[in-house]
């Protein structure tokens, strides 16, 4: 059985800047390794000095370094170079006398199922500077060079007129271009390329396409409890579970390629919906899809696969309107208004006088988006037709009961708030999707799906999973990923109670490696949460992790306008340090308003910064991107800063903090503050105006958190 081969993106950067001949040479070097990659072969193949799993193959003056794990049958290629410059990136000093205890950390910090230790830090630090400076461009980029490293022409006059590191990171062009770039300009140690994600290679010569100038999309390698995954119950429903960055979602594609290859080889018909969250997240679902048909050799107009990628409310409205005009939705402000409205024009139906003083009483003491919360997770959310429905259902996770009083008075209310909205000639997502589910169950849709993917099911209305349940053929066919430590919301149901074919009891798995975010960083997140039950599921907080890096820092500003100079400074230096565009940072807001102004605020400071608003992101942005923690759901990015976190913004203010909403309230809020601090991969600022500090960041551990309340130094 040949060795799958991995390899990490600073391979590709050596690989294109290589001559034509070394680079076939090379191609038939890995083609040889697929087969005998640790076996020594005189002076071309050796394994390196104290190291159990990292190898080097000699092409003339140029040495390739790969590691071997032969348990999972894997070569994961590292770096190419000549023989001093690959050795002096890797720190390769054998005859020194510390070099054995390095060598170990090193090849945890490399190997795709080992999970690597906070110790790692004391050698990784060693090699990179806390404060470096931007560095001079070795060479002028010209069109040639710029040509042989596969940069498309449309960019190369950006170049012109480039002399430092800063000149680049802030570069008006794509990210992942801009990327290749600085690694090609200066390949990074073996620090930065141990953080680095696998990708797979399907065949040798997928790398040759790539010099040539196809960028072949990559897929993430799979470790061995992720691989397990990728045939497991696949006839369901089955349901993935696991922290933030475990690779849920990767799983979730490698399923549709193992639904696509049995398909081919019984040459049986089958069609595949996958959804996600947000239409961000489905462009980037789409464009792996594609590479998988493309790794199975399947025409994207294939008779005998169809596979859709959409959102599970862009098929609502599709079935609901059936071809005719699209309807007009509303938004927040609209659903506001309209809660307004219905409590202006609220009477209570009480049998006595004093009993309706206690029914306005009850209402008075809920906040608006508490009952908006209300309307759209429990009664459309769950799709309760009548009083009677809404009378007895199970709100367990709301945070307050209600009594039958309190009940009937909330119902006048949703009633009052629909009926306003249907006078604007608009209706709501719940409502979207109820009469999408009534229109096939009365056999006015017949378009269904063997196999539906819902990626991030936790953020779904238990009616909108329900929808996905009666767009599959047989709930066998039936895919969830969840995460309840993400949820953002108190939804309160069980899968099970979602719909009655929707049980996933013997058919859920949990993931527990952490391929996204540093040790540091998710340990530093989970003390938010620590001794708080706005866990929903502890078993998610049970993670491994593949990353480390320095701790989270946290800064108290003396003004508003200090927390600002800081992170443009901070994210900055991140971004040096990291090799990384300066687009490669997000700062998310509590609210868009927040974010907006952000992004002005940080224009002016140097920091090129889009303000991104909605779920339709443009993930392409070049430049940093600021947008609300909602927004940010689901994605990832390698700087995060979180501004703002102060009582008022992060937790929100109440009107009044009466002990029961006050303590749901926070709940929602310290999720809210975790999901922000998860989006990160390998930096973390949390900034905040000392004058206001949230309840959150008290008492924070100085050993898990850097403390940054002095006077920052400017460079």
């Amino acid at each position: 059985m040949p060795f799958s081969i991995i390899d990490k993106p600073q391979f590709l950067s050596d690989l294109v800047k290589l001559n034509r001949d070394m680079q076939f040479r090379l191609i038939k070097a890995i083609k040889e390794l697929e087969l005998t990659p640790d076996i020594p072969r005189g002076e071309v193949i050796k394994k390196l000095k104290h190291h159990d799993h990292m190898w080097r193959y000699r092409i003339g003056d140029y040495r390739m370094v790969y590691a071997v794990y032969p348990e999972s049958r894997v070569v994961q290629l590292l770096g190419v170079a000549p023989r001093g410059d690959i050795y002096e990136r890797f720190h390769y000093k054998p005859d020194e006398p510390n070099y054995g205890d390095f060598s170990k950390f090193l090849e945890i910090a490399l190997d795709p199922n080992q999970e690597t230790t906070a110790d790692l830090t004391k050698y990784f630090s060693k090699f990179s500077s806390s404060h470096p400076q931007s560095r001079m461009l070795p060479y002028r980029l010209n069109a040639t060079q710029l040509t042989q490293w596969n940069v498309p022409s449309q960019f190369h006059s950006s170049f012109h007129g480039c002399k430092t590191e800063d000149d680049l990171l802030n570069l008006d062009i794509p990210y992942e271009v801009l990327s290749h770039i600085i690694n090609c300009l200066w390949p990074p140690d073996i620090d930065l390329i141990a953080q680095s994600p696998n990708y797979a290679i399907d065949e040798p010569s997928d790398l040759m396409r790539y010099v040539e100038g196809d960028l072949v999309t990559f897929l993430l390698a799979l470790d061995y409890d992720q691989k397990k995954l990728v045939d497991f119950s696949l006839s369901g429903p089955t349901l993935i579970k696991g922290g933030p960055g475990s690779g849920k979602s990767t799983v979730a594609l490698y399923r549709v390629g193992t639904i696509i290859r049995r398909a081919i080889a019984e040459k049986k018909p089958v069609r595949i919906l996958f959804t996600t969250y947000t239409n961000a997240l489905i462009k980037a679902s789409n464009q792996l899809l594609k590479r998988i048909l493309e790794i199975e050799h399947v025409s994207p107009n294939s008779e005998l696969i169809k596979l859709e990628v959409q959102t599970l409310d862009s098929i609502a409205i599709r079935i609901s309107t059936n071809g005719s005009d699209r309807p007009f939705m509303s938004d927040d402000g609209d659903q506001k208004y309209s809660l307004v409205s219905a409590k202006a024009n609220f009477h209570p139906e009480g049998t006595n006088q004093s009993e309706n003083v206690l029914i306005m009483k009850a209402i008075e003491r809920l906040r608006d988006d508490y009952l908006l919360e209300e309307f759209e997770w429990v009664i459309e959310g769950q799709g309760l037709d009548t009083l009677e429905e809404y009378l007895k259902v199970d709100r367990v996770g709301r945070g307050i009961s209600f009594d039958a009083r309190t009940r009937k008075a909330i119902w006048q209310l949703y009633k009052s708030s629909r009926n306003f909205i249907h006078q604007l000639h608009q209706t709501t997502w719940g409502e979207l999707r109820l009469k999408a589910i009534e229109r096939i169950l009365n056999g006015e849709w017949n378009e269904e799906w063997d196999y539906v993917f819902v990626d991030e099911a936790q953020d779904l209305t238990p009616i909108a999973l329900s929808l996905a349940v009666e767009l599959c053929t047989s709930p066998k066919g039936i895919f969830l990923t969840a995460d309840a430590l993400q949820s953002l919301y108190n939804k309160g149901f069980a899968w099970k109670n979602v719909h009655r074919a929707l049980n996933v009891i013997g058919r859920t798995r949990v993931l527990k490696r952490n391929y996204r975010t540093t040790r540091q960083i998710a340990e530093a997140a989970a003390t938010l949460l620590d001794n708080n039950d706005a866990v929903e599921d502890e078993e998610a907080l049970d993670q491994f992790f593949v990353h480390t890096g320095p701790a989270p820092k946290v800064f108290s500003a003396p003004s508003e306008d200090e927390m600002f100079m800081w992170l443009a400074h901070e994210i900055q230096i991140a971004a040096r340090e990291l090799q990384l565009p300066t687009a490669s940072a997000a700062i998310l807001l509590p609210t868009n308003d927040l974010a907006r102004s952000t992004a002005i605020r940080m224009n002016a400071l140097g920091l090129r910064t889009d303000y991104l608003a909605g779920k339709d992101l443009n993930l392409q942005s070049t430049a940093a991107k600021a947008i609300t923690i909602f927004s940010a759901k689901g994605l990832e990015f390698p700087i995060i800063a979180i501004p703002y976190v102060e009582e008022g913004n992060i937790p929100r203010s109440l009107p009044d903090e009466r002990e029961d909403d006050l303590e749901n309230h926070l709940k929602q809020e310290l999720r809210l503050l975790y999901v922000g601090c998860t989006r990160s991969m390998r930096r973390l600022l949390i900034s905040y105006r000392e004058e206001k500090e949230s309840r959150f960041l008290k008492d924070l551990d100085s050993t898990i958190w850097q403390l940054c309340n002095f006077k920052w130094e400017r460079n």
